[in-house]
């Protein structure tokens, strides 16, 4: 596990590396015509978990990714009527969505705030742009966290599905009401410390965090540039 660890820390993409990387696989994967657009575009954010180390992840999505091309390019054929529409929505919806989804997640993983503030600075990313998105990469990880706390505390109290009065509707409620209510709380307290720790003062502001380019990012670049330029050629 440590070794794991450690191979994820070495590898990392620079933020401004996975900022092209997520417009290179979004736009395809959402405009594609072909099955194999889809498969070339998905290569990019399953790479990217094999090399970090998190192989079972990879292993795992990279299976159902193939699954689903599958059903979607020969199973769907011999279907008919609302079974054929359900199949074509999940696979479409897998094919279409999972490696954005992918990408994103593994942003969020290995970039942290002080590393985005940084690529955004030298990027001379108006600082209104970069103050709600830094809020962003605190925000959802803390919501899942958040999220997480809740079901272990309603899983205590012996809330679940099937075991709760009211039916799903009364779940839904012991859910997703303390779950907004701390989404509006986190959100403010967010934000305030994002100004408190300097983000919109006048002056320019100092990084004790490393970026910069690497082999792996020039790598990366181009294969992200050749989707790019694939995407607006097709």
């Amino acid at each position: 596990m440590v070794l794991a660890k450690a191979k994820a820390e070495k590898f990392k993409l620079d933020p401004r590396t996975s900022l092209i990387a997520i417009a290179a696989v979004g736009l395809p994967t959402i405009t594609a015509a072909s099955w194999y657009e889809l498969a070339i575009a998905s290569v990019v954010p399953l790479s990217l978990y094999f090399l970090s180390g998190k192989t079972s992840r990879a292993v795992k999505y990279t299976v159902l990714y193939v699954l689903a091309l599958l059903v979607d390019r020969v199973v769907v054929d011999r279907l008919h009527g609302i079974v054929a529409i359900l199949v074509v929505m999940l696979s479409g919806i897998i094919c279409r969505l999972m490696p954005v989804l992918l990408m994103g997640a593994f942003v969020l993983s290995t970039t942290t705030v002080s590393e985005f503030i940084a690529a955004s600075e030298r990027m001379h990313v108006p600082k209104q742009i970069v103050i709600p998105f830094s809020v962003m990469f605190r925000f959802i990880p803390t919501i899942n966290e958040e999220s997480s706390a809740i079901a272990d505390a309603m899983r205590m109290r012996g809330i679940a599905l099937g075991r709760t009065r009211g039916g799903p509707i009364a779940l839904l409620e012991y859910r997703l009401v303390p779950l907004i209510i701390s989404i509006v709380k986190i959100g403010e307290e967010l934000s305030a410390a994002a100004l408190t720790r300097g983000l919109g003062a006048p002056v320019k502001r100092t990084n004790i965090c490393r970026i910069g380019f690497r082999a792996h990012d020039v790598v990366y670049i181009a294969i992200s540039c050749a989707l790019l330029v694939m995407f607006f050629i097709l």
